[in-house]
């Protein structure tokens, strides 16, 4: 089980485009997670024309922002200091770019 688990986060954090469909459907599951709530809240109440998030990460663990980015595609700058934790966030948002959404300098 632990082996699935590791093949299906490596996979998940590959293709960010199936990652941000499967979030969606937790969402609608669950609900939106207790420490993000008020940003969602926030979100949901106006449209977003602009993101600034310092420390990005790797633009997936834990990132309370990328739902509302991927839903409401703002003007995003994202910062993070790790070069290896860079190189992921451009690849986490890289499908988006070509998708037709704003181009983005991360």
């Amino acid at each position: 089980m632990e082996k699935l688990k590791q093949h299906l986060s490596k996979v998940l954090y590959q293709t960010p485009s199936t990652f941000d469909k499967l979030k969606w459907l937790e969402h609608k599951i669950f609900g939106v997670n207790d420490d993000s709530a008020i940003l969602h809240a926030i979100a949901n109440a106006c449209q977003l024309d602009e993101v600034l998030q310092i420390g990005a990460n790797d633009g997936i663990r834990n990132d309370p922002v990328r739902s509302i980015i991927v839903k409401q595609r703002p003007k995003a700058v994202l910062v993070e200091a790790d070069p290896s934790a860079y190189e992921c966030l451009k690849k986490s948002y890289n499908y988006m770019i070509k998708g037709g959404g704003r181009k983005s300098i991360l």
